[in-house]
């Protein structure tokens, strides 16, 4: 008896550029040598088999890797990230999954370009007879994308969405629009909808933020844009008022340096097979993700530690969905397919999931829900302490709801001013129409960009818990006891 036809998760592949292997292989042993020499066992390409223990003993396996000092933070784009890349496919492959990516593969390549900076970015404002301001980074200003800088450029507040401000001459001077739109979401929605559009009238993009300053932040290594799209930067604190009043109409930003990065995103799928009363279910899909990348190494070179390994940030998310597969592959299958996305660039402004949801290689019109994980290795007081997470967007859709209900350790964000809900790689998906929703015991993160964020100050006990109850949270969608919905009014 033949089994029948599996319906295609999309319908046309495409090629994959490929990065040469033996330049991998020759890169990942100097990178993991410090994990030969700890008695880890590499396999020939480079990165450690996929861990076969206990749940605890995975989820820290995997934590200890992504971010070890070998892989100086993730960077979008690095060859470091490659290897975090391969390693992770590996996993799913280990797990059962089937490869779900281009061609066949693991890997979605991602159409975005790269800066390696040479030198600290630059972020100026100046205006009439006052005197130029240097932005602090983090405090002022976020670097969140581009690869061109630009110098002098006329800045022009965009109140009204339904107008893009122009120059109102013939000049070739460069040209800023800073969208203030009542709040980033608003903004970031535009941007992402209008991006033609703007890249056509700027050659930088400001984003209006809090009108309080934020807290110190390293500048990034390495920027990531796509070609010819304006650079984006997002202005804050008593320095965004200045700009709203006119006080500061000029901005450069300096750029130095320059490489062509790769970037891709990993995707597994483990197909569903729908139940007897409803097989329609195996048609239908959950999308796992979280993201991999972080934000690299401090270009301080006098800095005792320069890495920013990320181990909160989001290789605790990382190893939750590897987890998540291997308990789902090792199980009795799902009835929902689940496909497993972990995605690059989110640090630069969500760029990986963006560009997985502007180009997906699975039918998205048959994606149910999104469950991102993000930052689940610290305990949350807010969120109620060990073992406890929160939902982002918890009253938007009948998810967050039905899981606490269920008697499961979920609660509502007690974060709302942070927005949380808009800024991690359940926004793609939220805004092609599909509930997703981040969980997360991330709010309060005490390392937080940080090089402090490393695999020793995970609270592992916490993140099996965490993981766990996701397990339980992800399993009542997949063996279709919930049937993911908006609530009304809970779709932006």
């Amino acid at each position: 008896m033949t089994a029948p036809a599996r319906p295609p998760l999309r319908g046309r592949p495409r090629p994959v550029a490929r990065r040469s292997s033996r330049a991998l292989v020759v890169l990942a042993c100097l990178l993991v040598a410090p994990l030969a020499c700890a008695g880890v066992r590499l396999r020939p390409d480079g990165v450690p088999p996929p861990p076969a223990g206990g749940l605890a003993e995975n989820l820290e396996a995997h934590v200890r890797f992504l971010a070890s000092d070998a892989l100086r933070g993730r960077d979008t784009g690095t060859e470091e990230s490659l290897l975090a890349a391969e390693y992770i496919a590996a996993v799913l492959e280990a797990a059962g999954c089937e490869p779900a990516g281009e061609d066949g593969g693991w890997y979605q390549t991602l159409d975005l370009v790269g800066l390696d900076l040479s030198r600290p970015a630059a972020f100026i404002l100046s205006g009439g007879d006052v005197a130029p301001f240097t932005g602090a980074h983090g405090e002022d200003f976020m670097l969140m994308s581009g690869v061109e800088g630009v110098r002098g450029a006329r800045i022009l507040r965009m109140t009204d969405p339904e107008v893009v401000p122009s120059a109102d001459d013939d000049t070739d001077e460069p040209v800023a629009i800073l969208l203030d739109l009542g709040d980033l979401r608003t903004a970031f929605r535009f941007a992402g909808d209008h991006r033609d559009e703007l890249a056509a009238a700027a050659d930088i993009v400001l984003f209006a933020g809090r009108d309080s300053p934020g807290e110190a932040l390293a500048v990034p290594e390495h920027l990531v844009g796509r070609p010819g799209a304006p650079a984006s930067v997002m202005v804050r604190g008593p320095v965004l008022e200045r700009v709203r009043s006119g006080e500061l109409d000029r901005v450069t930003l300096d750029l130095t340096g320059g490489a062509t990065l790769p970037a891709r995103n990993v995707v597994g799928v483990l197909r569903g097979v729908g139940t007897e009363e409803r097989p329609e279910l195996a048609d239908e899909m959950i999308v796992f993700t979280a993201h991999y990348d972080h934000v690299g190494t401090s270009p301080d070179e006098t800095a005792e530690d320069r890495v920013f390994n990320g181990a909160n940030d989001d290789a605790s998310g990382v190893a939750t969905v590897l987890e998540l597969a291997r308990m789902f592959g090792t199980g009795d299958r799902p009835a929902r397919t689940l496909v497993f996305l972990l995605v690059t660039a989110e640090e630069q402004g969500l760029l990986g999931s963006k560009g997985f949801v502007a180009d997906p290689t699975i039918d998205l019109d048959r994606v149910v829900c999104n469950l991102n994980i993000e930052m689940v290795g610290e305990q949350d007081e807010g969120a109620g302490g060990f073992g406890k997470l929160f939902v982002t967007g918890f009253e938007r859709s009948n998810l967050g709801p039905a899981f606490a209900e269920a008697g499961l350790p979920f609660v509502a964000d007690p974060y709302p001013p942070l927005q949380l809900f808009f800024r991690s790689d359940n926004l793609p998906f939220v805004e092609r129409g599909i509930p997703g929703h981040s969980l997360s015991s991330g709010g309060a993160a005490t390392h937080y960009h940080k090089v402090t964020d490393e695999a020793d100050t995970l609270d592992y006990a916490h993140l099996t818990e965490a993981t766990e109850a996701c397990f339980e949270a992800a399993a009542l969608v997949a063996t279709g006891a919930l049937d993911p919905a908006w609530a009304e009014g809970g779709r932006p």
